[in-house]
């Protein structure tokens, strides 16, 4: 009943004041709508990478870490009535597609609706980069209208080590520039800002949001609270690990190893329940996994959600 669960809202946390507001000069906010309308150009959607100036990267990319840095780890707070988008992976046109799905009146849907992306902005795609421009320029624009959480490829143990990876991408498109700026590669940019995103999220309190799964760590609201920023490495903390590696598997009582990703675990059905009933949940949104057509609702109460096309059926 309701009264459960609001008794599991009950344990102090202090939390820096957040920012919900754009605090942005209105220069500055036409400089980056700019930036936005080129990443969302016919010429870029068909294709076409955005050689940005070092300047505007390190600004953007400054000017978001000022944000998400006063967020929480955990949010308690995000009512019902967001648009769930998960797995983006470097692809401009499907991140337009979603925001012209959403479109009110000719407006597009980030200025009329709220988001919530449960990671894996980068990798696999041709255009990693304009996909975190696009996002961080509209959490600094509407900062209250996007959430956004990290998935396993915002970790450099991921980004850093595949060829079409985000780390390997910006020494191919930067190392060599005429205006070459090493902040842009330090740190994993913008693997630096993905240290500060959040990782779990609760939507009107009772749907519990993540990348991957749940883990065999002790699965509490208690403990999901103890977890604070920055996480620079996949193995900093286990309960991390599974909440962004995790899978499901029918079939299977418990936990077992998840062979096919040769990292974290499999969980199943009971397991499952068992701990959506530890954090008070009735339901589970995640991402980790392509889905045929691009979502599956499995057990009823879990939804996985995968967003970016051309991936098999979906």
């Amino acid at each position: 009943d309701d009264n459960f669960f609001k008794s599991l809202l009950q344990d102090p946390v202090d939390l820096p004041p957040r920012i919900t507001k754009c605090q942005a000069t209105e220069e500055e906010q036409a400089r980056y709508k700019a930036l936005l309308a080129q990443i969302f150009s016919e010429e870029t959607i068909l294709g076409m990478r955005i050689d940005f100036a070092p300047d505007d990267i390190i600004d953007v990319l400054s000017k978001t870490k000022d944000i998400i840095k006063n967020e929480p780890m955990f949010i308690e707070d995000v009512p019902a009535g967001i648009t769930v988008v998960t797995d983006i992976h470097g692809q401009t046109y499907d991140l337009l597609r979603v925001f012209e799905e959403d479109s009110v009146d000719g407006k597009p849907g980030y200025e009329c609706a709220k988001y919530l992306f449960l990671g894996d902005y980068v990798d696999r795609g041709e255009q990693s980069l304009e996909v975190v421009m696009a996002l961080f320029i509209l959490k600094i624009l509407y900062p209250d209208r996007f959430t956004l959480l990290r998935g396993n490829h915002e970790f450099i143990d991921v980004n850093a080590h595949k060829k079409e990876g985000t780390l390997c991408m910006l020494y191919e498109r930067y190392e060599k520039s005429s205006n070459y700026r090493p902040e842009i590669l330090a740190g994993g940019c913008p693997s630096g800002n993905f240290f500060l995103c959040e990782q779990i999220l609760f939507s009107d309190g009772k749907i519990f949001c993540a990348h991957g799964g749940i883990g065999t760590a002790c699965f509490t609201r208690h403990e999901l609270r103890k977890l604070e920023k920055p996480y620079t490495s996949i193995t900093d903390d286990p309960l991390l690990r599974d909440m962004t590696w995790s899978d499901p598997l029918v079939n299977i009582k418990g936990m077992s190893y998840n062979v096919p990703r040769g990292y974290s675990m499999h969980f199943g059905e009971d397991s499952f329940i068992h701990a959506m009933e530890n954090i008070g949940c009735e339901a589970m949104i995640r991402g980790h996994q392509i889905m045929d057509y691009g979502m599956y609702n499995g057990w009823n109460r879990l939804f996985s959600v995968f967003t970016a096309t051309a991936n098999e059926n979906n």
